[in-house]
């Protein structure tokens, strides 16, 4: 009895089949999407990171009404200066502008009243300090008047232990500044300061003497300002200046003359 073996046999010059799949060629379309696609996650992660490190702006405000200050951030193109984020604020108010307000020696007109959150104050804001990284931080003339708030002796607010010391100058000298602070003349400010520090006998009996003598000495700054402006060939800022004199003081008078 013969065994039929029922192996089965690849005919004669036939490749046996395998499983492998066909390789994909790598076309030159899908390498131009990958360069497009990392060249983009590239320039926006630049972006990213440049206007994090560049386009930081910080700064401060203060209100002439209450002399608070308030603090500003925001985020911008860097170079173009194109603001991108919102503006965020936060108010702060010192000892001796608190002492100032609660105290009469100052007056904050009703616009300026806060809202009972906070978020916002007066409408009106002066800049101190502005901060961005690539031109680095400049001050502004308001700084004048908060280097003298930020004066502190052993410790304590230098015009407010001065103010206390002496009621009846402050209430001349304080008016005076914020006069002076609600018509952005800031730069006058250290001259006012320096008389009021000289001119602490203000009884009675000598009535208004520090507020007189910080007239006289504006004017006479009024009349400084109003020739400049004229040498400079700026007629609107001069009348705007000697309406403000005048309004001081109906019969100021241009003493300087400006030579041709």
């Amino acid at each position: 009895m013969s065994t039929v073996s029922h192996t089965s046999e690849t005919p004669s010059g036939t490749e046996r089949p395998t499983n492998r799949r066909p390789r994909r060629r790598w076309s030159a379309a899908r390498t131009r999407g990958w360069i497009i696609a990392l060249t983009i996650i590239l320039t926006a992660g630049g972006l990213f990171f440049g206007i994090r490190l560049l386009g930081y702006v910080e700064g401060e405000e203060l209100s002439p009404d209450t002399f608070r200050q308030r603090s500003f951030q925001f985020y911008e193109i860097p170079f173009l200066q194109w603001q991108i984020t919102p503006i965020r604020r936060k108010v702060r108010s010192d000892a001796l502008a608190t002492y100032l307000r609660q105290n009469g020696l100052i007056q904050a007109s009703p616009a300026s009243q806060p809202p009972v959150d906070g978020d916002q104050d007066a409408s009106t804001w002066h800049l101190i300090r502005l901060n961005r990284f690539v031109r680095g931080s400049s001050s502004a003339d308001a700084a004048l008047l908060v280097d003298q708030m930020d004066l502190d002796r052993n410790g304590k607010p230098y015009w407010k232990t001065w103010s206390t010391d002496h009621p009846e100058a402050a209430k001349q000298l304080w008016p005076e500044i914020q006069r002076l602070a609600r018509r952005e003349l800031y730069i006058l400010m250290p001259g006012v300061f320096e008389i009021a520090q000289r001119h602490t006998d203000t009884t009675s009996a000598r009535g208004d003497a520090l507020n007189q003598t910080i007239r006289r000495y504006v004017a006479g700054q009024y009349d400084g300002l109003i020739q400049d402006a004229k040498a400079a060939n700026n007629p609107a800022l001069a009348d705007e200046l000697l309406r403000e004199a005048l309004a001081d003081d109906p019969e100021f008078r241009l003493r300087s003359v400006v030579n041709p």
